[in-house]
């Protein structure tokens, strides 16, 4: 476990091989992640301005976790839980190759959304949410979220 740590441009992300690590109380700010998977545990972190792009996420668990002004371009969540984490200005955007996020088999529970985008569609025509599940969440003025919760 790897607590009370701050990430950034200057230290860089978490070293590799750190895939199934649980983070708390962990900052995460400035960084920009190209492709890295990770299948560990977030809780009561935070992070900010956060550009990940190809993101893949299996059953990972976010706990009490804040993402704020973060950018996720065609990554994927899979079977991850996701508990009373806040999410403000983020954006869930096509990759290049125009995949969009997706979200399979989650659990969002007592999650917040402001002013977040999920794009939903895309030319691959793949759905965003298969089987994920969402339970006392709430949004306020959100994109792509309408009729879920």
């Amino acid at each position: 476990m790897i607590e009370h740590q701050e990430f950034d441009r200057r230290t860089g992300p978490a070293s590799n091989g750190q895939d199934d690590t649980i983070f708390r109380y962990c900052n995460f700010g400035d960084l920009s992640i190209n492709g890295s998977g990770f299948d560990g545990g977030l809780i009561d972190c935070v992070l900010r301005k956060i550009d990940w792009y190809w993101g893949l996420f299996s059953s990972t668990a976010f706990l009490r976790t804040r993402f704020d002004n973060c950018t996720f371009r065609g990554s994927s969540f899979m079977g991850c839980r996701l508990l009373e984490c806040h999410f403000s200005g983020c954006d869930f955007l096509l990759d290049n190759l125009g995949g969009a996020c997706s979200f399979e088999d989650c659990a969002f529970v007592e999650c917040t959304f402001d002013r977040c985008q999920f794009i939903l569609d895309n030319p691959i025509g793949r759905p965003v949410f298969a089987k994920t599940r969402w339970y006392s969440c709430t949004q306020t003025q959100c994109v792509g979220l309408d009729g879920l919760f």
